[in-house]
């Protein structure tokens, strides 16, 4: 099951980013639009958006990316090529998706060439067709990417691997907007929106005389910076608990849920991987937990000094008790007294589901306060429930 587009509006604090997500040659001066105003800036202008068809659901809670899905809102108005960066598995081709969905070029394709997957000798042919006999093996003409596009969007993920011979050629047709197939005569249309992305950082590899110049220029009309799952902590246990649904959809069996020892050990890994790390890491405890919880050792998470690089899978004995943060429990209690006992809005304040709020308060023997009969005072009194051991 794909995720929808999903917006969190976060209450807790959160970890700054060592960068900002950077948005280069876009409102500087402006201050943003409130929160509240994202998804009506969004939805309204694309009703497609619900329609994403991306494998990665978007958890927007970070002040970093409501400020990125902001300006990708904007930017996919218009005609702009775009390029993202940040590093492996952070959801570039989500975000490229993003673009072309709230754009007018939404009901045109949509089309994905990974650039470091096709070899040199194929990627003339694949990008821009060849005419029959163009080749030994060209036995039928062959239409290319960026003129099967139309005007649509073409998204060229791992821009940074291409070769400089390749790279000048993709320019040229990126700056005349048409393409001639390879062995023919005639230039054929290719008005695709461009979108590339890369975890490399092309600006070192212009002045390194890897890439060229001009076609940077071009493809950077804007830039945006994905920033790391490990600056957007308060996404984590949302985005793990989707995906653990999504898994238990693909098993059709019932969804386990986390224990607070293993939301735990999920907020502190570092997630070099990122979000494809973090979806795999959920994929294999959902397999490995035979019952209704998901616990630390069934997350095998590897975690990595940050001095020496050194790391070593960690799997906790599954026959001692993971133990309990010792002011969680509190932390619970305040949340709802802060809500007024209400539970959703209680499990948004403490970045978990409303199932796993409800399975703590089972655990800790605290009772589950009714919003419309039971006021704060019901979450206070529940301080006096029995602790579990």
């Amino acid at each position: 099951m794909l995720g929808p587009y999903r917006e969190v509006s976060p209450e807790a604090p959160e970890p700054a980013p060592a960068e900002p997500a950077r948005v280069s040659l876009a409102q500087k001066a402006a201050d943003p639009a409130p929160l509240d105003t994202l998804a009506d800036e969004v939805t309204v202008e694309s009703s497609q958006l619900r329609l994403l068809r991306s494998p990665v659901p978007s958890i927007i809670a970070s002040k970093a990316m409501q400020q990125l899905y902001r300006v990708a809102a904007q930017v996919a108005r218009g005609k702009i090529s775009v390029l993202i960066i940040g590093e492996t598995g952070v959801g570039k081709e989500h975000l490229a998706q993003f673009v072309h969905e709230a754009s007018p070029r939404a009901s045109q394709p949509f089309m994905t060439v990974n650039c470091a997957a096709v070899t040199e000798s194929l990627f003339e042919s694949e990008l821009f067709g060849h005419e029959r006999g163009a080749f030994t093996g060209a036995t039928a003409s062959k239409v290319g990417l960026l003129e099967a596009t139309g005007k649509g969007t073409i998204f060229l993920d791992e821009i940074g691997e291409l070769s400089l011979n390749l790279q000048a050629k993709l320019l040229r047709a990126i700056e005349t907007g048409a393409v001639r197939r390879v062995g023919g005569l005639e230039p054929r249309p290719a008005e695709a929106r461009v979108v590339a992305a890369t975890n490399r950082c092309l600006e070192d590899m212009v002045e390194a005389g890897s890439f060229r110049r001009d076609l940077y220029h071009r493809i950077a009309g804007i830039l945006l910076e994905v920033p790391p799952l490990r600056t957007r902590r308060n996404e984590i246990l949302q985005l793990a608990d989707l995906f653990a649904e999504q898994a238990c959809q693909d098993l059709g069996r019932a969804v386990p849920a986390f224990t607070p020892a293993a939301h735990d050990a999920l907020l502190s890994a570092q997630w070099l991987g990122n979000i494809r790390e973090l979806r795999n890491t959920v994929e294999r405890a959902v397999l490995l937990a035979e019952g209704d919880l998901i616990d630390t050792h069934h997350l095998y998470l590897t975690h990595r000094s940050s001095s020496d690089g050194a790391s070593n899978v960690v799997v906790p004995d599954p026959a001692v008790p993971s133990a309990e943060p010792a002011d969680r429990r509190q932390q619970v209690i305040e949340a709802l007294n802060t809500c007024a006992g209400n539970q959703t809005l209680a499990a948004a304040q403490l970045n978990i589901s409303r199932r796993t709020l409800a399975r703590w308060l089972d655990d800790w023997d605290l009772p589950r306060p009714r919003k419309a009969t039971r006021g704060p005072e019901a979450a206070t009194g529940a301080g006096s429930g029995r602790e579990s051991d």
